[in-house]
């Protein structure tokens, strides 16, 4: 597994979500990944666990929420978790996992149409 780290410093207002970019060195340029919050690694936040592809300089992006009523800044480098790494090939050989990641009924799709609908 890889790991997510913020990029740059990143500010979240107090009880608010907002999304942030990480990158993740491992993970190929078109490739999607799988964000394991790492809990005991960022307190007072909640990392939620996505689905994302990465762009240029191995950068995607993380959905974080802000428990508390404060203000939180999370500093450059900061480790928000591990990831998956998934190929476009294994979302075209695994109809489970489409199922899985789809907001709709489960129906045949092309690997393009799915990759479409993640890019963020």
């Amino acid at each position: 597994m890889s790991a997510a780290v913020v990029i740059g410093d990143q500010y979240v207002g107090p009880t608010s979500a907002c999304v942030i970019s990480v990158r993740v060195k491992d993970a190929p340029v078109g490739s999607f990944v799988l964000l394991h919050p790492d809990t005991s690694k960022v307190k007072r936040l909640a990392v939620e666990g996505t689905l994302s592809s990465i762009h240029k300089d191995n950068v995607t992006s993380a959905l974080v929420t802000n428990l508390t009523g404060s203000s939180i800044t999370l500093r450059d480098g900061v480790h928000l978790g591990s990831v998956t790494v998934i190929d476009s090939a294994s979302l075209q050989d695994s109809t489970t996992c489409v199922a899985a990641i789809s907001s709709q009924p489960s129906t045949q799709s092309s690997s393009e149409e799915i990759a479409s609908q993640l890019l963020i």
